[in-house]
């Protein structure tokens, strides 16, 4: 029973010397297949953007409203996306707590 109090006691007093450790065997692999996936959507995102200008400009050219919605649409949401995804290592990080600098 005093195993059960103590493991309860330090449950609710919080243990504080936990902290992040990234030094596992598998945290190189796993930032490297990051790191690829976050530049090959960047890539994309970029490609799709300039689809979305030719797009918009084909519409301006021929005068169709709905092209040139299409167009600015992809142009619009392909930056946001671009700008989420290039921010999400350090809104995960700011999340999580861990020092940006």
């Amino acid at each position: 029973m005093s195993n059960l109090i103590h493991a309860a006691t330090t449950v609710a007093a919080g243990v504080p010397d936990i902290a992040p450790s990234f030094n596992g065997p598998w945290m190189p692999t796993i930032q490297n297949i990051t790191g690829l996936a976050l530049g090959t959507f960047l890539v994309i995102l970029i490609v799709a953007v300039g689809i979305g200008v030719l797009v918009w400009i084909f519409g301006k050219l021929s005068s169709s409203g709905r092209a040139q919605d299409v167009g600015i649409s992809f142009v619009v949401w392909g930056i946001v996306a671009a700008a989420l995804i290039a921010g999400a290592a350090s809104l995960i990080g700011w999340g999580a707590g861990l020092p940006l600098f």
